[in-house]
């Protein structure tokens, strides 16, 4: 892949120590990275097109981390948000996850639940990304479900088993099993994160 396509990782975090320490992390797993010590560093230098996402540090002066994700809200900047804090506030955890962020990782960091954080998100990031390019395709994908099937997804993808699916509805596991065979191969889907992202994208 070339560089230009390949995902860009944005560090934001006041401290050059750590945004030292998660830039030899991510590079060394093979990662294109570049990191800023201001939110409005970001704002003003970055190249928000290129595909990727953002690790943000929840604590920082002028503006703080909620305050920049609300900025790139307002901005149409759609790069998905991993938020860092050592302060283990869930107000604000909460807050972050209802505007969008990916996800809420204290400090200090556990590099394995970084990366696998990380490779969730791009992977999350390109499905979005390809759902984007072609939004009339998607939904008419989508509309080709039934209602039956529309609501099994609604169930499944809430983290309900096929069998309480099944007693939910009032139909046989079987039943599920085989709506949801149909439902992927329908929406040209393999697995229950890809499930998640397209219908993410379907009701925003």
């Amino acid at each position: 892949m070339s560089q230009s396509k390949q995902p860009l990782i944005r560090i934001i975090d006041d401290d050059q120590s750590q945004r030292d320490a998660l830039t030899f992390l991510l590079t060394s797993v093979g990662y294109r990275v570049v990191s800023y010590e201001k939110a409005r560093d970001f704002l003003t230098r970055d190249e928000h097109w290129i595909g990727g996402c953002v690790i943000l540090d929840l604590r920082m002066p002028e503006m703080d981390g909620l305050s920049l994700q609300r900025e790139m809200i307002h901005r149409g900047i759609e790069l998905p948000v991993v938020f860092l804090s050592a302060y283990g506030d869930l107000p604000v955890a909460v807050e972050a996850m209802k505007l969008g962020s990916f996800d809420f990782l204290e400090k200090p960091i556990d590099e394995v639940k970084l990366l696998a954080c990380l490779e969730d998100v791009l992977i999350k990031e390109k499905q979005l990304q390809e759902f984007r390019d072609s939004p009339t395709e998607v939904r008419k994908k989508w509309e080709r479900l039934s209602d039956q099937e529309k609501n099994i997804v609604k169930l499944y993808t809430q983290g309900l088993l096929k069998r309480e699916i099944a007693d939910r509805l009032g139909v046989r596991h079987k039943t599920v099993d085989n709506h949801l065979q149909s439902v992927y191969k329908k929406l040209n889907i393999h697995s229950l994160a890809e499930l998640k992202t397209m219908e993410d994208f379907i009701f925003g």
